[in-house]
């Protein structure tokens, strides 16, 4: 954050508290609790849920004082919101980038605004089907890109017409992109997510997320 921002959680549903707590945690940032109403006029950005927002409202000195009030109310919110906070930046995310290296599982990496924000992996196309929906409805990025490895076996390549044929209907951008030594490079810096576990599938994810160039898939009909 480079102390650009003095961030508040003044969040009573104990459940979105703790996963606001875990995802602060994983981002490295740095938040204060309030002890009083007053104390939220110190703060540049609070970060609310319902039930607190309406507590805001009622008090007009709070609003008069000006912090930005951000309500979440789902895990997507918050990591849009903390990508931003991250970024500097106080609108929606601007660039969502998926990287994905195709093999046994699926692995997948996750930059919103060129910070790392998600990382997995999967057996099930259909699961990681509904995260790509999940994100570019939740998320809300100006452009949604997907960078997907090519394969090297026709099993595989029959699993990438998929996801490419699903990526086009959530309105991704496709590009396919060339794997060689994505496995093997050293992952590079970035921001984000701190203390990633990484195997050499998400190494492979990152960096073909990273990776500049390939073949653009406008329409399935490109790949016949």
């Amino acid at each position: 954050m480079g102390g650009r921002l003095k961030v508040c959680a003044f969040i009573y549903n104990p459940r979105l508290f703790r996963k606001f707590k875990d995802i602060a945690e994983k981002f490295a940032i740095e938040y204060s609790v309030p002890n009083t109403m007053e104390d939220i006029e110190n703060y540049d950005i609070v970060i609310v849920d319902e039930e607190a927002h309406q507590l805001i409202e009622r008090s007009s000195k709070c609003v008069k004082k000006g912090p930005k009030i951000a309500v979440v109310s789902s895990e997507e919110d918050m990591i849009s919101l903390i990508s931003s906070i991250i970024a500097g930046n106080e609108e929606n995310i601007r660039y969502l980038v998926v990287g994905v290296d195709l093999g046994s599982k699926i692995a997948y990496a996750v930059f919103a605004d060129n910070l790392l924000i998600s990382v997995g992996i999967t057996l099930d196309l259909n699961d990681f089907l509904a995260t790509l929906s999940k994100l570019r409805t939740a998320l809300r990025p100006s452009r949604a890109v997907i960078k997907i490895g090519l394969p090297g076996s026709d099993e595989l390549y029959q699993l990438l017409l998929k996801l490419l044929k699903a990526a086009l209907r959530y309105g991704y951008e496709a590009y396919i992109i060339d794997e060689s030594r994505t496995t093997a490079r050293p992952l590079p810096r970035f921001r984000g997510l701190k203390n990633v576990r990484t195997t050499k599938d998400i190494n492979a994810a990152v960096n073909i997320a990273l990776k500049d160039g390939g073949i653009r898939i406008d329409c399935m009909s490109d790949l016949m």
